[in-house]
């Protein structure tokens, strides 16, 4: 009987401890999962403002040169750098999709602004009237874009701070007062 008593012990100490092992494990790889995409999530996050950088810059570039062409009565060269839209849109829709709105702003000043940089492409002779228009609407396409891009990254950082649990405006070093 003693002999039964001690194999059902040793079988109950074996299996829990193979249970426990279990649940560990599983602990431990749920845990290096979250890790691995919240790692994943910060990287295409960051990579989301690089190209919003990277767009503001560009758009920047075309309307600056956009203006030097109306005022010099030339046609306008554009570059042959595309300007990333396309990558930060899959990026956002996959990731980040409440960052949608903001690239649909960037792509609605883009067209607007974008009949005018059409008009530059053609060399002709304008109006001082004319001249003054169009470069009006180059300044503030540059503004607009600037404005746009720089709520994207800061509403990108936003995301990142909310999925990744850090609370905004607080830190350890303050004692969580900020």
């Amino acid at each position: 009987m003693n002999a039964w008593h001690d194999t059902i012990t040793v079988l109950l100490g074996v299996g829990i401890g193979g249970l426990i092992t279990i649940f560990g494990a599983k602990v431990q790889f749920d845990r290096d999962r979250k890790w691995q995409r919240d790692r994943l999530l910060q990287e295409k996050l960051l990579e989301v403002a690089k190209l919003t950088e990277d767009i503001q810059q560009k758009f920047c570039k075309l309307y600056g040169d956009a203006i030097s062409a109306v005022e010099g009565g030339q046609k306008l060269q554009p570059g042959s750098d595309p300007i990333p839209l396309a990558r930060i849109k899959i990026l956002i829709n996959f990731y980040a999709p409440e960052l949608r709105p903001h690239v649909e702003q960037i792509i609605k000043i883009r067209d607007e602004v974008g009949t005018s940089v059409a008009d530059v492409l053609l060399p002709r002779v304008r109006s001082q009237t004319e001249r003054q228009e169009l470069n009006l609407r180059f300044v503030l396409g540059m503004k607009l874009i600037s404005d746009e891009c720089g709520n994207l990254a800061e509403a990108a950082a936003q995301s990142a701070q909310h999925r990744l649990g850090i609370a905004i405006g607080n830190s350890e070093a303050d004692g969580g007062k900020g």
